[in-house]
């Protein structure tokens, strides 16, 4: 395979016509060739990580731009923080780009961040990771590269947990929310092992609390894969839609708290716990959970809760868009 070795050899460039992720074989090659997750940049309406190939699999980060084939220096920074992360957990990465003007551009901003010829590579990591909230906080306010929501872009200043009914329940009445590994007393290992991890997350990532923005409809979608074991078809999430509870929170926030990280794919995340009180601003679930999420002490809590009739808002789309806006008066008045 001809590929351009970069970043000390711990990243590559696939120099291919051809989309690797199209071609089980080319999958094959590349795990044979030590990668661990794939990279493509291309015409994509939306950006998500999933795994790839029948016999051997690897993760499959498909990386959407708001102007393709040009990427915009956000995009290019996020892109940076996914290989630095990835680099961090002892992971290899190759990037495939559809056109060469793409390619061209990822390449020089990496030669750029990824700038260390008087330390070494971990020393040099180590370093940017500390500072990585201060990058994180230069976030536009607006973010257009996907388009899966009904705003055709995700909007930064809220962002979202969403769980199960049952989860909620338990975090209301703990006033915290923990990792997978911490709620399910499990090691990352064994959780990435688990049916219900259909999209190939690595054991690292169950360490953390993952968000998305107030707008997006990843996490309903993620609480309905979980339920069912299997991703939700278009016409479940629109026929059968069953909303999850969202706890929703100020990015700014959460980007001060000394446990955030961003590996590049999801822009916040908290490791281990986060406590209720101090953070959130509001939590939207279904009117039809109201009596469940209402037996609890907390008069803070409670005062925080809003309901919304999911049967008025009955797909995932249209949930999505309406539970943000209800947060949004929320945020306002706090």
């Amino acid at each position: 395979m001809d590929i351009l070795w970069i970043i000390d050899k711990r990243a590559g460039i696939l120099l291919s016509v051809e989309n690797p992720t199209n071609s089980d074989k080319a999958v094959e090659d590349l795990a044979l060739e030590g990668f661990d997750v794939i990279i493509t940049i291309a015409d994509y309406n939306l950006s998500i990580s999933w795994k790839v190939g029948s016999k051997v699999t690897l993760r499959h980060y498909q990386c959407a731009l708001d102007n393709f084939p040009e990427p915009n220096n956000w995009e290019l920074q996020h892109l940076n923080e996914f290989l630095l992360y990835e680099i961090h957990h002892d992971r290899r990465i190759v990037l495939w780009c559809e056109d060469l003007q793409t390619c061209k551009s990822v390449k020089a901003s990496i030669d750029k961040f990824f700038r260390f010829e008087n330390i070494g590579l971990s020393e040099f990591i180590k370093s940017k990771l500390v500072l990585q909230p201060e990058r994180a906080r230069n976030i536009p306010h607006e973010l257009t590269h996907c388009k899966a929501c009904k705003e055709k872009r995700c909007v930064t200043d809220l962002v979202c947990h969403v769980t199960s009914v049952t989860d909620a329940e338990m975090i209301l009445n703990s006033g915290v929310i923990l990792s997978a590994c911490k709620a399910r007393n499990k090691s990352g290992q064994d959780l990435a092992l688990e049916k219900r991890n259909a999209a190939g997350d690595p054991p690292d990532y169950f360490e953390y609390i993952m968000f998305t923005f107030g707008n997006c409809t990843a996490g309903d979608r993620l609480v309905m894969e979980r339920a069912l074991r299997t991703p939700p078809t278009y016409e479940e999430l629109i026929e059968e839609f069953n909303p999850g509870v969202r706890f929703y929170f100020r990015y700014i926030d959460l980007v001060s708290h000394p446990r955030f990280c961003s590996d590049g794919y999801h822009y916040c995340k908290i490791k281990d716990l986060l406590e209720l009180g101090p953070y959130f601003i509001a939590v939207i679930a279904p009117e039809d959970d109201r009596t469940k999420l209402l037996a609890m002490d907390s008069s803070i809590l409670k005062e925080r809760i809003a309901f919304v009739d999911s049967s008025s808002y009955g797909d995932l789309w249209s949930w999505s868009q309406k539970t943000y806006e209800v947060a949004r008066e929320y945020s306002e008045y706090q």
